[in-house]
Formats: structure tokens, sequence, C-alpha cells
């Protein structure tokens, strides 16, 4: 909608060309070349100059998939705070809770494998050192 409001907006035809080459994708424009990419966003500042803009409001679609992205969020956090609930030693609620991230992270990477037909001990176990290296950089500074 920002794009379409400013592209709009430009006072001339060569910066709502500028404004559509910045917005498009640069690995797009490595594709196309200079020449076509050019010619690509000559071909779609038409199509944006003619949108209607319509004011946008909360929809039934909208709120349910606030409400799905929250509960998703807090189910995925939840495991992680809960050794804080159990164990009296905040150390080693941390490093409990620490080791369930990583386990989760290990499991994201088998089904991340699955999903890309890779290896799925490899993945999962890049997606745990990925996720030591953070918990390092953390104990580093403090935590």
């Amino acid at each position: 909608m920002r794009l379409l409001k400013a592209v709009q907006h430009a006072p001339n035809q060569e910066r709502a060309l500028v404004l559509i080459k910045n917005r498009v994708e640069p690995e797009l424009q490595e594709l196309l070349g200079p020449a076509k990419s050019e010619a690509f966003s000559r071909s779609v500042l038409p199509h944006i100059i003619g949108a209607q803009i319509t004011e946008t409001i909360l929809t039934k679609e909208n709120f349910y998939g606030a409400l799905a992205t929250f509960w998703l969020v807090f189910v995925s956090c939840l495991p992680t705070a809960i050794p804080f609930l159990i164990f009296n030693e905040p150390q080693v609620a941390l490093r409990v809770s620490n080791f369930l991230l990583l386990a989760g992270l290990f499991y994201v990477g088998q089904k991340w494998a699955d999903y890309a037909g890779k290896n799925r001990v490899v993945f999962g176990l890049a997606m745990v050192a990925i996720g030591l290296t953070l918990v390092g950089v953390a104990i580093l500074l403090g935590g």
C-alpha cells in the first residue's frame, strides 16, 4: 500500500520508476538485467498508477490471524518458561530452559530437512550449533 501511495503521489514518471525499482527484489533485477528491469518497471507503472486504494479495516480473517499468531508465540515460549516455575535456583532453571530450546531447535532443524529433502541429523545438529553459539554469546554477555 505504501508503494502504491508513493508511486501515485510521485511528482513525475521518472521518480515513480525509481520508487518501483527500489522496491523490486534485487535478485529479480539481477536476473533480468538492466534493460529488462527497466522494461519491467515501465510495464508495472500503469498498473500501480491505476490501482484503487481502499482503506483497510480489521476483518474477521485479520483478527483470527492475529489471534492464531498470539497463541503460536505463547505456546512456543511456554516450555522455556516452565523451568523457572519448577526450579528454585534461577541458574539451573536457565540451563534447563536453554536445553529445552536447543532440543526444540533440533526438532525444527529435522522438520526443515524433511521439507527440503536433506539429511535430518545434519540439519538438526546445524540448528543446535546455531543455538549453542547464541547461548554462548548470551553467557559471555552475562546471561
